[in-house]
């Protein structure tokens, strides 16, 4: 009895749909789960930019994706950002995001990541005046998200695309930033 059939291009191409680059531009998609996973590993090491083999990255799938610009249509790709939230003994609430050439850079990414995620999706708040101006954010918002809270939720984001040091992918999509949507 045939156990699995499949096309012969799937097959060979274990990566799947997800190895076709997500064009460029701003699009709006919608949150469709948040995962969450250890420090991503390479010979036993963790990947460059972080100090610990400990830690934890929340990786969000957003689906549903239609181009605000013009772009081609990505029928039902996902477009997928990882957001390092914790790196041995520090986390978002510890890692100073103006420090130039940090050892922890996937979690100083993070944290701007998780802000910008944060202020697209209305959870952040903006204190201070006359150009001393700071967003904040609470704690249970990563639990928020952890658990589910905005599975589901409409967001808006921009991608770019930008060259890597790899022969295997020398082009990545990348994302740009969060927003809001209307």
């Amino acid at each position: 009895m045939t156990l699995i059939v499949m096309p012969a291009e799937s097959a060979t191409n274990l990566v799947g749909s997800g190895s076709k680059l997500f064009p460029a531009g701003p699009w709006q998609g919608r949150i469709d789960v948040v995962r969450s996973k250890g420090v991503p590993m390479s010979n036993g090491k963790p990947f460059a930019g972080y100090e610990s083999d400990s830690g934890e990255v929340l990786s969000l799938q957003i689906g549903t994706n239609f181009a605000l610009d013009g772009q081609d249509d990505v029928g039902e790709q996902k477009f997928f950002v990882d957001i390092t939230v914790e790196d041995g003994d520090n986390n978002l609430s510890n890692v100073d995001v103006t420090t130039y050439k940090c050892p922890h850079w996937q979690l100083q990414r993070g944290a701007k990541r998780m802000m910008n995620l944060a202020i697209a999706l209305g959870a952040a708040t903006l204190v201070g005046s006359n150009g001393d101006q700071q967003w904040t954010v609470e704690e249970d918002f990563v639990e928020q998200l952890r658990s589910g809270s905005f599975d589901g939720m409409p967001i808006g984001f921009s991608v770019l695309h930008r060259k890597t040091k790899s022969e295997k992918t020398p082009i990545v999509a990348d994302l740009e930033s969060f927003h809001e949507v209307d």
